[in-house]
């Protein structure tokens, strides 16, 4: 079985017929699968501890509408890469826009090809998964140089240096970028020049 054919799937829909049958196809793809009548349900489903590994979020829905569901789940870190499949009938530019720019992973319009669902789930399942080891390994790289003092930059070729790691901004307490290289020379004490141009830092 796939290993991600056990993930938690949250249904939020309005709709009676298309909730079921939503549940129904990924059920039967053994996806363990919840379903809220609306948004409120499922921010409270979650409020109450259920966090989903991926959440199907109907767009048009009475009260709260996916839009600003999907912006609060945003607003929370741990939602921050969670896969957020957003279902309407609007097949609108703006609305699609509208939709990624609160958040949305993907957007589908209905009426759904059912049958591609599961395999469009699997799909953002495995990339999310992706994304989190990324994340995973960068985090733990943060909490390395910020228990050993270390920190990285971005250089150009032109020896200009647009991007930095928080810990470099602290340890060199440069509050803007780009500098250029030799700016960041002058930043570094006297006394380790030397070892930065052995470990062939040059001058442009």
């Amino acid at each position: 079985m796939d290993p991600q054919a056990s993930a938690k799937i949250l249904i939020v829909d309005d709709e009676p017929v298309m909730r079921t049958i939503t549940h129904s196809v990924l059920s039967q793809h053994d996806f363990v699968t919840t379903t809220a009548v609306s948004a409120e349900e499922a921010l409270e489903k979650i409020d109450l501890g259920y966090t989903p590994d991926l959440i199907l979020l109907d767009v048009l829905m009475p009260g709260l509408n996916g839009f600003e569901t999907c912006k609060q789940l945003r607003r929370q870190t741990r939602f921050k890469h969670l896969p957020i499949i957003m279902l309407t009938a609007l097949d609108d530019q703006d609305s699609i826009d509208h939709a990624y720019r609160c958040g949305a992973t993907d957007f589908i319009t209905k009426p759904l090809n059912i049958s591609l669902l599961p395999h469009r789930v699997r799909y953002l399942l495995r990339s999310s998964a992706a994304i989190k080891d990324v994340v995973d390994s960068e985090m733990a790289l943060l909490n390395t140089q910020r228990i050993a003092s270390l920190g990285n930059w971005l250089m150009d070729r032109d020896g200009v240096i647009y991007g930095a790691s928080q810990q470099y901004l602290d340890i060199v307490g440069e509050p803007k970028l780009p500098i250029s290289l030799l700016q960041f020379f002058q930043r570094v004490h006297h006394e380790d020049r030397d070892a930065l141009l052995s470990n062939r830092l040059q001058l442009p």
